[in-house]
């Protein structure tokens, strides 16, 4: 655009001068075009292609043109600045691609590839990692099939604010003394998301987050076939000295070691929703480990005990809360290690709470419970023994669909379906208000009351199931009806993936797995021309993180949307959705709760920013929502919200959002006229502001609810929109209703 420019202008002055004049001004003009700098011509937000099957590929080129692409992705990674995507179409690539330049808070650096491309990196067993990213912040890595490096597969290190999102990333590393390598590594590195990745036949853990990596999501992962090989070590996700991460509702069977561990000093994580099963040690291990919450998560067959706490030393794993999980034919006859389903050795017991979990042998095996060194062949002997624990715990066969077999070691790697079925004693019988308890399950399915089954659940809802699945009765639809209020600390995660009931192939294959699916199957996907998909058609279900602010309700029909990619470029970061530091409570004894009010939660049906350097621009299919307020460059965000179904006098109206980054000084909210659309907002067209401040926030954390008072707006049914204003220049980003925590406007109704 610029060499157009100065050569129109030329052939304009050229065309009016004296004859004798032109030469001198063709001289002088060219001089000047010398210093421009074509290499940053290209618009803000760029795209740069990639292709070297494409016989015109060339790195002296732009790569600015799908059809005259650069050849490899390192030249892409050279020019690409904030907000650019570097878009990899096809290919194989024995290259390691060191990302050599930081996006920022909405404009992260992009890379996104397309059906058949695959990355290996250089060879190097210390430096071939396909990616290595180290000290930088707001890149994403979505969508590339990642095999056969001879390093980790993925490797972060120092950064913050990553995403790394729907790889498959197989056979990193050699299994051999030295030589064994982790798939995605990531190394004191914090706010960063790892999500809907495949991980397997890696030569040690699947994951492994490692040295300080705080406040991370990994979420909605598959990991499987994880093995070291020369020694029982490799996880499919392990944590390392991190702290306060979120596991969400990840799956993991058939790994050499264990399925999940936090390993010493991974204190205050939240271990919510996820499926393990068929792992040659623990099914979910804490070790050296204390204050970590485990919430809803399944444990079967795996070869010692399901869910574990141990120690060496105080606090050893002490300090944990373990509720509505269920863990069924574990450590049945181990060749090494402790039996039982659930296992909390004698240094972890203080402050540690254990209730309505599901507990079960189905032939062998001698204990359902190891408690303070003591082996309890049933639950009621174990309630006897131990007053207080478990008060609401289960004995009994939860119904699986169809569990696998005990796993030996080398464990098998063998798929299982635990969906239940109608009858378990899963079913309408955990407790709702249990710290991070998930809205949605593994499937993205939302909670259900199945009207054959008497509820004895307790909490805001009565009818949760207890492990991942919640049980989907026939003609079932979710309760969308007014719950009483419940103010208890609380979050909710949930999913968007899950695989299902297929035996994987365990070859190499150039799919990655895709972003959502039905059922239980180890996904292949394959991706189409474009990064990670970036709108929806609905609300989307949210995947809520630890907070210490309550979820009054369950919120009416949210089906998970199916990501299909999409032909344009992702405009914004997925980036961080991490939990704050949370220390659990040393006692816990939950009762019903009164209903004196009951409370209402609607999501937010349009939602976008706005910015002030872009005056006609529309960002409303971003994952997130931005305000900044810098002078001339100010970030605005606008939501809208549709409330029915009214039916008393709304005592109270609190605005929700969940924040993706930090600031020092949090946004003011303003009514609005609902005079916009998400797909036609931008800045010149934003809505006039209809109320003065009404609530305002100083400093907020990574990872929380950020809850406004907009009770004075509130007058019944109708729609209501909002702006969120900053007020200072520290920008801040919260999830948007296309990301993963959509904004919730949540009613207090009087009975």
């Amino acid at each position: 655009m610029m060499v157009l420019k100065v050569k129109s202008k030329a052939k304009f002055i050229i065309g009016w001068v004296p004859y004798q004049w032109r030469a001198f001004l063709s001289i002088v003009l060219m001089l000047l075009m010398v210093g421009v700098n074509y290499s940053n011509a290209a618009a803000i937000d760029a795209t740069y292609y990639v292709d070297n099957t494409n016989p015109l590929c060339a790195d002296t080129g732009s790569g600015t043109l799908a059809a005259l692409p650069f050849c490899t992705i390192s030249r892409g990674a050279s020019v690409a600045v904030a907000g650019d995507t570097v878009r990899v179409l096809a290919g194989s690539y024995t290259e390691t691609v060191s990302v050599p330049t930081s996006g920022s808070s909405g404009l992260p650096i992009t890379y996104s590839a397309a059906s058949g491309v695959t990355v290996s990196g250089n060879g190097s067993a210390s430096s071939g990692s396909a990616f290595r990213i180290s000290s930088k912040s707001y890149i994403t890595i979505n969508g590339f099939t990642i095999t056969g490096a001879a390093d980790r597969g993925i490797y972060v290190f120092g950064s913050n604010n990553i995403t790394i999102s729907n790889n498959h990333v197989s056979y990193s590393g050699n299994p051999v003394s030295g030589s064994t390598r982790a798939g995605i590594y990531i190394n004191s590195t914090t706010n960063s998301t790892i999500s809907g990745n495949t991980t397997d036949h890696n030569s040690s853990h699947g994951i492994q987050l490692a040295n300080g990596s705080n406040n991370n999501l990994v979420s909605d992962n598959l990991a499987f076939a994880n093995a070291q090989q020369w020694q029982r070590d490799a996880s499919g996700i392990r944590l390392d000295a991190s702290k306060n991460n979120t596991i969400l509702q990840n799956i993991t069977y058939g790994n050499e070691d264990s399925g999940m561990s936090n390993y010493t000093g991974s204190s205050g994580n939240f271990v919510i929703g996820n499926l393990t099963y068929g792992n040659g040690d623990h099914g979910i291990d804490n070790y050296n480990s204390p204050g970590n919450t485990l919430i809803g998560n399944t444990a079967q067959g795996n070869h010692t005990a399901g869910i574990n706490f141990e120690g060496t030393s105080a606090p050893a794993s002490s300090n944990a809360t373990i509720m509505n999980n269920i863990s069924v034919d574990n450590g049945i006859n181990p060749i090494t290690g402790q039996k039982s389903n659930i296992r909390v050795d004698t240094r972890s017991v203080p402050g540690t709470t254990m209730d309505y979990n599901l507990v079960y042998l189905s032939g062998a095996g001698t204990s359902v419970i190891q408690w303070n060194g003591t082996n309890y062949s049933t639950l009621a002997a174990f309630k006897a023994a131990v007053p207080g624990q478990e008060v609401h715990g289960i004995q009994a066969d939860p119904l699986f669909v169809s569990p696998v077999a005990y796993a030996t070691r080398p464990p098998a790697v063998v798929v299982g379906d635990f969906h239940i079925k109608a009858g378990s004693p899963a079913i309408d019988s955990a407790y709702a208000d249990a710290p991070s308890e998930p809205l949605l399950d593994l499937d993205g399915n939302p909670r259900v009351d199945d009207p054959a089954t008497t509820n004895t659940g307790l909490g805001v809802r009565t009818y949760d199931d207890r492990g991942v699945y919640e049980f989907q009765p026939v003609g079932g639809t979710p309760t969308a009806t007014a719950q009483p209020a419940t103010y208890t600390p609380t979050a909710t995660p949930t999913m968007t993936a899950s695989p299902t009931t297929a035996v994987p192939t365990f070859t190499p294959t150039d799919t990655p797995l895709p972003t959502a699916t039905a059922t239980m199957q180890p996904p292949t996907f394959t991706p189409t021309d474009t990064p990670l998909p970036t709108a929806t058609a609905t609300a989307q279900p949210p995947t809520f993180m630890p907070t210490d602010t309550p979820l009054p309700t369950a919120t009416a029909t949210v089906q998970p949307p199916t990501f299909t990619p999409t032909d344009t470029p992702l405009p914004t970061a997925t980036a961080t959705t991490q939990p704050p530091t949370f220390t659990p409570t040393t006692t816990f004894t939950p009762t019903p709760t009164g209903v004196s009010s009951s409370s209402l939660t609607f999501i937010a049906n349009a939602d976008s920013y706005v910015r002030e350097t872009n005056v006609n621009s529309n960002y409303g299919t971003s994952v997130q929502l931005w305000m900044d307020g810098d002078t001339g460059a100010s970030y605005e965000t606008y939501l809208k919200f549709s409330v029915s179904g009214i039916t008393g006098a709304i005592q109270s109206a609190t605005l929700r959002v969940y924040s993706t980054s930090s600031t020092v000084d949090g946004p003011t909210v303003y009514a609005t006229t609902n005079d916009w659309t998400e797909t036609g907002i931008t800045w010149n067209m934003r809505p006039a502001r209809t109320s003065s401040e009404l609530d305002d926030k100083a400093a907020i954390a990574t990872g929380v609810w950020v809850e406004y008072n907009v009770t004075t707006v509130i007058t019944g049914d109708g729609t209501y929109s909002f702006a969120l204003v900053p007020t200072s220049t520290d920008a801040v980003s919260f999830s948007s209703r296309e990301g993963s925590q959509p904004p919730q406007l949540v009613l207090t109704i009087a009975p």
